[in-house]
C-alpha cells in the first residue's frame, strides 16, 4: 500500500532520510512517464490531455475502472459521471509534472526534471562512452551554428516587421530556427552532465517526477469534453461509485496524497481485489477477473468471487505483502495441480475458467529472454548502475539518432530484461517479437501469439546465434564425451534428461552435421571451410554466420564464428523448441 502511495505523492510524504526523500521523489516518476501530446493547440489543451492520461493509468491500474471515459459525458456503462472525471482531473491540474524536456518543433510545452539530493546516495549514472559522447558533440556543433542562425533570423524578423514588410518563408525559417534551439539546449543539458572523460557529475541527479503547483485549481466541466464548452466548476474529490461519505475532504493543496491514501486504504472495495488479481492472473496465465483493467460492467465478471474476496483480505491481513500472497497461492493445490486433460471436466468446464488443471502458458518476453541467458551461463544479475537511455533524451534525429539508439539497444547486454532501457519506439527486438506490453498504454494483461516472426527471430537473429554458441561452449566444457554433453544440454534447457530417443536423434543430427562439415572443407580447399549444411533454415543459419565471419575485418573473424558449430547448432535447436519456451 506504501508503494502505490509513493507512486502518486511520494513528494508529500515526510521522509526519514535523504536517500529515503530520493526514493519518494523517484516514484513520482508514474505520473511522468506517460505519452505527451507535445503538439497540443495551447497549454490548456495539453494540460487536460497529460492529466488524462495520469487519470487513465491510475484508475485502470490500481482501481480497475475507465474513469477516463467520462471525460466528454458521464459514464456510458458505469455510474461514473462527469463530474467525477473533473473532480479527479483537479487533483491532477493542480500537479507539476516534470518530464524533463526542451521547447522544440514537435515540442510546445517543455517542462523542468525534479532535483535529488546530492547526500542520497543515488546512483550518478552510467559512463558515456567514446562514441556516444562524439556522436553528441559533433551533433552540439553543428546545432550551436544553427542556433546562432537562428537568432539572426529572429533579429531580420523584427526589423522587416518594423517596416511592415514580411519576408517569404519566414515562418518557415523561423519554425526551423526554434527547432534548432531546442535542440541545442536538448544537447547541452545532456553534455553538461558529464565530464570530459563520460564520467557523470552531480548535475546527473535529476528523474521525473511530480511537484506541487504554487496554486491549486478545481477543475470545469467541459461539455464534449471541448475547452471552449466550460460549465460548473467541480471541487477536486474522489469517485463517488466507491466512496461511503467517510473519505478525507481535501482543504490545501492538489489532494494527490489523500487520494493517494484514500487508494490504498483498506476499506476500498477494488484496490486489494485488482491487485490480488493480478497477482493470480501472472501466476496461472489469466485472472479471476478476465480483464484485469476493467471491473466494471462492460469487462468480465469474476469467475470465483469468493476466492478473489479471501486473496484481497490475505493480501490485506498480510501488510499488503504481494511475497506473501504468492507463497500462498503457489503452495496450495490448484497451483500444484497438473496441466494434463480430464475429459469429465472438460465437458463441465470447456474454458477452464474454474482452473480445474493448471493452464500450460508460454513464457512472457523477459522470461524467454533471461532464461536463454542463464542457460548460456551469460545472464548478469547484477542490476547496473543507471540506464543507458539517458544518452538519447530525443536530442537527435535521423541517422544520427538511429546511430545513437543502436548503442542502447538490449543485443549483447546479459543483464535481465527488467533492466533493459524501453524507449516506446524502440522496443529491444528479443521482447517486442514476444509480445512484449505496448509502452504507450496500460496494459494489465498482455497478448499471447504463436507467429512465424517468432520462429525467425529464434532462428535467424545474431544475438541467439551469439547465445547459442556461448551455450554450446558451456555444454563442450562441461562433459567430455557425447552423451554426456547431450545430457548435459538437456538439464541446462529443460530441466531433465533426455530420453533414449532424444539422444539418438542429437547423436544423428551431429554425426550428420560433422560429416557435412567435412565435406565441404575437403571439397573448398580452404582452412576457413564453410560450415555443414542443415536441415531447413538451420543451414542457412550456419551458413550466413561463417560468411559473415570471412567477411569481418582482420581480428574479428574468430569473435564472430563459432567455436563448436555442430554443437551450436543443437543448442539452437534446444532454444527453439515450444518445451523451452513454455510452462506446463
Amino acid at each position: 500500500d506504501r508503494f502505490l502511495v509513493e507512486q502518486l505523492a511520494g513528494d508529500l510524504m515526510p521522509a526519514a532520510s535523504d536517500a529515503a526523500r530520493a526514493e519518494q521523489l523517484i516514484a513520482t516518476g508514474y505520473l511522468a512517464i506517460g505519452t505527451k501530446s507535445h503538439n497540443a493547440r495551447g497549454r490548456a489543451q495539453f494540460q487536460m490531455d497529460l492529466a488524462d492520461e495520469q487519470i487513465d493509468a491510475i484508475t485502470q491500474g490500481m482501481l480497475g475502472l475507465t474513469v477516463a471515459c467520462a471525460r466528454c459525458h458521464d459514464h456510458k456503462f458505469d455510474p461514473i459521471p462527469q463530474k467525477d472525471y473533473y473532480a479527479v482531473a483537479g487533483i491532477f491540474l493542480s500537479t507539476d509534472t516534470r518530464y524533463g524536456t526542451f521547447e522544440a518543433q514537435g515540442n510546445n510545452h517543455p517542462a523542468e526534471l525534479v532535483k535529488l539530493p546530492t547526500d542520497a546516495g543515488v546512483p550518478l549514472g552510467p559512463t558515456m562512452n567514446t562514441q556516444q559522447r562524439s556522436l553528441l558533440a559533433s551533433a552540439k556543433e553543428r546545432a550551436e551554428a544553427e542556433a546562432v542562425r537562428a537568432a539572426e533570423l529572429r533579429a531580420q524578423a523584427r526589423t522587416a516587421r518594423q517596416r511592415g514588410e514580411e519576408p517569404p518563408n519566414l515562418q518557415q525559417q523561423l519554425v526551423r530556427a526554434r527547432a534548432a534551439e531546442g535542440l541545442n539546449r536538448n544537447l547541452e543539458s545532456i553534455l553538461e552532465r558529464y565530464d570530459a572523460s563520460g564520467k557523470p557529475t552531480e548535475a546527473n541527479l535529476l528523474a521525473m517526477g511530480a511537484a506541487e503547483r504554487t496554486r491549486s485549481v478545481n477543475a470545469r466541466m467541459l461539455d464534449r469534453g471541448e475547452l471552449d464548452k466550460p460549465g460548473e466548476t467541480v471541487p477536486r474529490g474522489f469517485v463517488q461509485l466507491i466512496s461511503d461519505g467517510d473519505e478525507p475532504k481535501i482543504t490545501k493543496g492538489s489532494g494527490r496524497l489523500e487520494f493517494a491514501e484514500w487508494i490504498a486504504e483498506e476499506e476500498n472495495p477494488l484496490t486489494a481485489r485488482v491487485w490480488a488479481n493480478r497477482v493470480w492472473l501472472h501466476l496461472f496465465g489469466k485472472g479471476l477477473v478476465p480483464t484485469p483493467d476493467n471491473f466494471g460492467m462492460s469487462g468480465q465478471q469474476p469467475t470465483d468471487p469468493a476466492l478473489l474476496d479471501h486473496l484481497a483480505s490475505r493480501l490485506i491481513a498480510n501488510g499488503w505483502s504481494t511475497k506473501k500472497l504468492i507463497r500462498e497461492i503457489v503452495l496450495s493445490r490448484a497451483y500444484a495441480m497438473s496441466s494434463a486433460f480430464d475429459g469429465r471436466a472438460a465437458s463441465i468446464d470447456p474454458d477452464n475458467t474454474l482452473f480445474w488443471r493448471m493452464p500450460k502458458k508460454r513464457l512472457e518476453a523477459e522470461a524467454i529472454r533471461d532464461s536463454m541467458l542463464l542457460t548460456a551461463g551469460l545472464l548478469d544479475l547484477r542490476q547496473p548502475t543507471g540506464s543507458r537511455i539517458a544518452f538519447a533524451e530525443g536530442g537527435l534525429r535521423g541517422p544520427q539518432q538511429e546511430r545513437l539508439m543502436s548503442y542502447i539497444s538490449g543485443n549483447a547486454d546479459n543483464h535481465r530484461s527488467v533492466y533493459l532501457p524501453i524507449a516506446r519506439d524502440r522496443v529491444p527486438e528479443s521482447l517486442e517479437v514476444f509480445d512484449f506490453a505496448e509502452p504507450a498504454f496500460v496494459t494489465g494483461q498482455r497478448d499471447v501469439t504463436n507467429v512465424p516472426t517468432q520462429a525467425l527471430y529464434l532462428m535467424n537473429s545474431a544475438e541467439i546465434a551469439r547465445i547459442a554458441d556461448a551455450f554450446a561452449a558451456r555444454v563442450v566444457e562441461g562433459a567430455s564425451e557425447e552423451a554426456a554433453r547431450i545430457t548435459l544440454a538437456f538439464e541446462l534447457a529443460y530441466g531433465r534428461k533426455p530420453t533414449g530417443a532424444e539422444i539418438r536423434a542429437c547423436r544423428e543430427f551431429l554425426d550428420d552435421f560433422k560429416a557435412a562439415y567435412t565435406r565441404e572443407q575437403a571439397a573448398s580447399g580452404k582452412g576457413d571451410a564453410q560450415p555443414a549444411p542443415r536441415r531447413g533454415n538451420m543451414r542457412e543459419r550456419a551458413r550466413a554466420r561463417m560468411d559473415a565471419a570471412r567477411a569481418a575485418p582482420a581480428g574479428e573473424a574468430s569473435s564472430a564464428a563459432p567455436k563448436h558449430p555442430a554443437y551450436s547448432a543443437l543448442c539452437q535447436a534446444l532454444l527453439l523448441s515450444g518445451e523451452f519456451r513454455s510452462v506446463d
